[in-house]
């Protein structure tokens, strides 16, 4: 099979302009905001490439003849003039983060579950809300956004959570991480390049605690959520103003974390146009401690004069 790709900018598809120019495409798609990334690299030795300006959108498909995969929209950022000989360097961020994501707001949600927290942040910023599973029906009874742009107060949310938030092609998903069902790739060893998949000892923690601010008796607590083998306890820094409820998420979201993390895996394929952040590869066939099911944390893909590769990090479900 022969890897394909196509490149529109500003909506025109300059594919055949740059077809004997283009050096590599490099798309890094990761969980979270502010994660998915797009560079271009062309020969330019006769300067003959028009120089896009920024804020441009560029839209990247890669795969192989008659499947190619739309791969995301993104927002030129960065311009790099290199010699000699003479390249150009073009760096993209996902166009579906808009800037409105960054301005300091101050507001309040009042009885209201994750899944309308997340639809009143994504509208007014003119993008479609997706809370997914368990983590959407959640409800607050108050919660506060004090001087925080909705970019840094969905983070803090997913942090709580153990959830991911990202933008995705004119999405704001937010789901407990390994909860999205974006498909399930089975991996076997005549599948990969090389593989590593490094081995760890358990969490040593037993339990993991969390202070929060009880506004009846006007004293701060402690919350202690177990979930580990080891006999020491985990304490999280800070405290949680908006309650028990919390300080219970997230030192429940500290230990599925830690229970994640103590298995990884690092996987390079031939190029897969289908994997990305949230999908879920099941590993077979390679060793009992390397064999199980993995939640890709990112892909990395890498298209070519050498050909096309894709590069998976993951961690345990």
């Amino acid at each position: 099979m022969i890897p394909e790709y196509l490149v529109k900018v500003g909506g025109v598809d300059y594919t055949s302009r740059f077809a004997s120019r283009i050096k590599s495409i490099r798309i890094h798609d990761g969980e979270g905001l502010e994660s998915d990334t797009c560079d271009l690299e062309f020969d330019n030795k006769n300067q003959s490439i028009s120089i896009p300006p920024t804020g441009d959108v560029v839209e990247v498909s890669l795969g192989y003849r008659r499947d190619l995969q739309k791969m995301g929209r993104f927002i030129v950022t960065d311009r790099v003039l290199r010699g000699m000989p003479l390249s150009l360097s073009i760096s993209c961020k996902a166009a579906d983060l808009r800037a409105t994501m960054k301005e300091r707001r101050f507001d309040t949600y009042e009885n209201m579950t994750i899944a309308q927290i997340v639809q009143k942040i994504a509208s007014r910023n003119g993008l479609k809300a997706s809370a997914m599973g368990s983590v959407g029906k959640i409800l607050y009874d108050y919660l506060a956004q004090t001087g925080e742009s909705d970019l840094a107060f969905i983070r803090r949310l997913g942090r709580v959570h153990d959830a991911i938030s990202s933008p995705k092609m004119g999405e704001l998903i937010f789901a407990r991480k390994g909860e999205i069902d974006f498909g399930t790739l089975t991996v076997v060893p005549r599948d990969v390049i090389s593989f590593e998949t490094p081995l760890r000892d358990r969490p040593k923690y037993s339990s993991t605690s969390a202070c929060y601010w009880d506004s009846d008796k006007a004293e701060q607590k402690l919350e202690i959520v177990s979930g580990g083998e080891g006999k020491v306890r985990l304490n999280l820094g800070g405290h949680y103003p908006d309650g028990l409820k919390q300080a219970a998420e997230a030192a429940r979201a500290q230990n599925a974390a830690m229970q994640r993390e103590a298995k990884t895996c690092s996987l390079s394929m031939i190029g897969n146009p289908r994997l990305k952040a949230e999908m879920r590869i099941k590993m077979k066939g390679f060793s009992a401690s390397s064999d199980g099911t993995y939640r890709i944390k990112s892909a990395d893909h890498d298209f070519g004069e050498g050909g096309y590769i894709t590069d998976v990090e993951g961690e345990a479900l």
